[in-house]
């Protein structure tokens, strides 16, 4: 089991990533910058931490070995800023699974500030992280009964060891 893990769960509203992590991890700690859905979540996951704070400067107390954050970077006027306090909660052997949309395949969302091709977005990683290993995702989910079923149109990114002196 891992020690410890977070989870940024922001602009998702849900909490149920780090409800998740909270099964397999010693701790697993929600982030989010909307106070209600921080006590919502606080409230349906007791298993879990809950932070009101925004991604582009939460602090976390200790280190921790994993950071989620699915389809929230592209959400984020800085997401520069939201990648250096990563790197700074994360320890030197740390993980951060981050995953958007990919640009030009999902309709985009007027909530995004910004999307990325895989190469932009591996870049802009690469930058913060000493590895990088980017993926496709596969989406399956039902619309008024209709299933679909995609292929590449989310790309997942595995990051490993941050570097220290991005800033």
């Amino acid at each position: 089991p891992l020690y410890s893990a977070a989870a940024s769960d922001v602009y998702k509203r849900q909490g149920y990533g780090t409800s998740y992590l909270a099964q397999v991890a010693q701790q697993a700690i929600g982030i989010d910058h909307d106070r209600s859905v921080i006590e919502y979540c606080r409230r349906t996951y007791p298993t879990a931490r809950f932070y009101c704070a925004d991604a582009q400067c939460f602090k976390l107390t200790q280190p921790v070995d994993v950071i989620v954050s699915m389809e929230t970077i592209e959400h984020l006027p800085s997401p520069e800023r939201f990648l250096e306090r990563v790197c700074a909660a994360l320890r030197s052997d740390g993980i951060f699974l981050c995953s958007t949309p990919l640009t030009g395949v999902v309709p985009q969302s007027p909530h995004h500030v910004r999307e990325y091709t895989a190469e932009e977005f591996q870049a802009m990683l690469q930058h913060y992280f000493a590895e990088v290993s980017l993926q496709f995702q596969t989406m399956r989910w039902d619309i008024d009964g209709q299933p679909y079923h995609s292929t590449d149109m989310f790309l997942l990114a595995v990051c490993r060891r941050p570097h220290r002196s991005v800033w």
